[in-house]
């Protein structure tokens, strides 16, 4: 395995970096490269600056946490947010819908899909089971194969309530609007709940099987539109976007590349 794809971060770096973050990193190794440099001790602080500049270039901080604590900083600091974010909002659709049009209980479902044998539970570990896993991934290998119009298709035929998919380009991405109340529903988390979708067939009813689908979306490892590795993230970036003293940032799970969310994990209710 490429040791610096170990090291790289992927939710921090690229179009996900945090420019001011980047910028406190840099400033922090330059002022410990500089000091090192006033004790004549050379060839140390010349080492310090190059491997804090690559950490930086690799994973978008050097300080450890940075991603954790920043946030809570630029909060509290007395600073124009304007600094750190323009404003602008992001043109088309700000996140994807799911095919399912229910709130569920993610506990529940989880019990019913362990009660089905599609996962297995152990400990705190919730794995799925290798016929389900591979059955989704050769149903999402196929749907990702279709053009645009034959996945739309595919949605309107496969999912009992949807009765139109009309394709949409957004910036070079595909997305779907689902009938008259324009929900939005992208293409990597259409392929990856239409596979499980029918990856549940013979596990769940009807009436379980979305739910069960969109709740495989937490399982996904790799992006099935781009190839990309699925990463973590949080709804709390570096630069303090999110801010909410009632309700603490979602955890996610995010294809850096597509800049998409697969799954929100539920945020606790209340901060400490």
């Amino acid at each position: 395995m490429d040791p610096l794809k170990q090291l790289t971060e992927p939710a921090y770096t690229g179009e996900n970096r945090c420019l001011p973050c980047t910028v406190v990193n840099t400033v922090l190794v330059g002022v410990a490269a500089a000091l090192l440099y006033r004790r004549e001790r050379t060839l140390t602080s010349l080492a310090v600056a190059a491997i804090g500049a690559g950490l930086v270039y690799l994973r978008g901080y050097v300080v450890p946490y940075t991603p954790k604590f920043a946030p809570r900083l630029v909060e509290a600091a007395p600073i124009p947010s304007s600094i750190f974010h323009d404003g602008t909002p992001t043109p088309g659709p700000e996140a994807s819908t799911s095919l399912g049009d229910v709130e569920d209980d993610g506990d529940a479902v989880l019990d019913e899909l362990a009660a089905a044998g599609v996962v297995t539970v152990a400990d705190d570990t919730v794995e799925l089971t290798d016929a389900v896993d591979s059955s989704w991934h050769d149903e999402m290998q196929r749907l990702a194969a279709l053009s645009d119009e034959e996945l739309a298709t595919e949605i309107e035929r496969t999912i009992p309530h949807i009765t139109d998919a009309e394709p949409l380009d957004v910036e070079d991405q595909l997305w779907f609007v689902l009938g008259a109340n324009d929900e939005y529903l992208s293409q990597l988390v259409a392929i990856t709940e239409l596979g499980a979708y029918r990856a549940l067939e013979s596990s769940l009813d009807d009436s379980l099987r979305l739910a069960g689908a969109r709740s495989l979306r937490m399982f996904l490892s790799v992006c099935p539109v781009c190839g990309s590795e699925i990463v973590p993230s949080t709804e709390a970036n570096c630069c303090g976007a999110y801010a909410d003293s009632g309700v603490p940032p979602k955890d996610l799970l995010v294809c850096p590349e597509c800049e998409q969310r697969v799954f929100e994990f539920p945020a606790e209710d209340s901060v400490a």
